[in-house]
């Protein structure tokens, strides 16, 4: 009786969110109290429902169902159904453009289906899925798009991590490569668009997202001060533009890491350039 009431205030609330939500809580207590909403972790069955940072749905072109989670700004859950050894990888794209994992039981890692899955062959790979008639949605499911690492992009990463001295494993390992292969993406698509004034390639940086790129390697700037004395030099007799590249005169981009000394690396080239004027020779001067 409590299920029914329920379900019928959820219908009458609709337009109202934020009582959705609290009824939303209320319903799935009750769920779990009559032994119908019964996943303790992610990646279980979805008859007994997903869990909130999950969704419900199929891959296109395959035969079954699952639960999702999503993983466009955070690494897979590690929490497992009974009898799952297949790991958890983020290899599916949804019509919202985000990104969920998969648990995969065949391809370059791989393990075993949990109870009550059955393991889907997709390409060269294998997805952990339950049987089409399982479901707590019904029709209500996301049909989502597998998105296959080629190989030449595996065989990239690998001598990604030699070069760079990258040692990954496991749910990590898959991660970066998902975040390598969105990278190598983007620098096919800033080609595609035409000529540009700069260069993009594979660098320390590939297995990166922008927000972790941000976070780790930017910032630090100190609040903008009023300039005093400033004095306005001359430059009607210079030249609109001068790119010393041209004259061989500026040494390949340095990578100053953790070091926090911008104002090192500027003075330095300078000199390196200054040195060049002076000498026709460019030499590299230590930071």
């Amino acid at each position: 009786m409590k299920l029914v009431l329920i379900l019928a205030v959820v219908s009458l609330a609709s337009a109202h969110s934020e009582i959705v939500e609290e009824i939303e809580e209320l319903l799935i207590e009750e769920l779990q109290d009559l032994g119908v909403w019964t996943n303790p972790t992610h990646y279980g069955n979805p008859s007994g429902g997903c869990m909130d940072d999950e969704i419900e749905g199929g891959i296109k072109g395959m035969k079954g169902k699952g639960c999702f989670p999503d993983c466009t700004k955070k690494d897979c859950p590690t929490d497992y159904p009974s009898g799952d050894t297949a790991p958890g990888e983020c290899a599916v794209q949804g019509p919202d453009s985000k990104k969920y994992c998969i648990l995969q039981c065949k391809g370059a890692n791989k393990g075993k289906c949990p109870t009550g899955a059955k393991c889907v062959d997709v390409m060269t790979a294998g997805v952990c899925l339950y049987d089409t008639n399982d479901g707590f949605l019904g029709d209500e499911t996301v049909e989502l798009d597998y998105v296959l690492i080629p190989d030449n992009v595996r065989t990239a990463f690998d001598e990604f991590k030699v070069q760079f001295e990258r040692a990954y494993t496991g749910a990590e390992h898959e991660h970066r490569l998902r975040v390598f292969h969105d990278n190598i993406l983007l620098i096919q698509d800033f080609y595609k668009s035409g000529p540009h004034t700069f260069t993009l390639g594979i660098g320390p940086f590939t297995d990166l997202t922008n927000e972790e790129f941000a976070a780790k390697y930017t910032g630090g700037v100190s609040e903008k001060k009023e300039q005093l004395n400033v004095v306005e030099l001359d430059t009607s007799n210079l030249l609109a533009g001068k790119d010393w590249r041209d004259d061989g005169a500026v040494t390949p981009v340095k990578n100053q890491a953790q070091c926090g000394s911008c104002w090192a690396f500027s003075a330095v080239a300078a000199m390196e350039g200054a040195y060049f004027q002076k000498n026709s020779q460019l030499k590299s001067f230590s930071e």
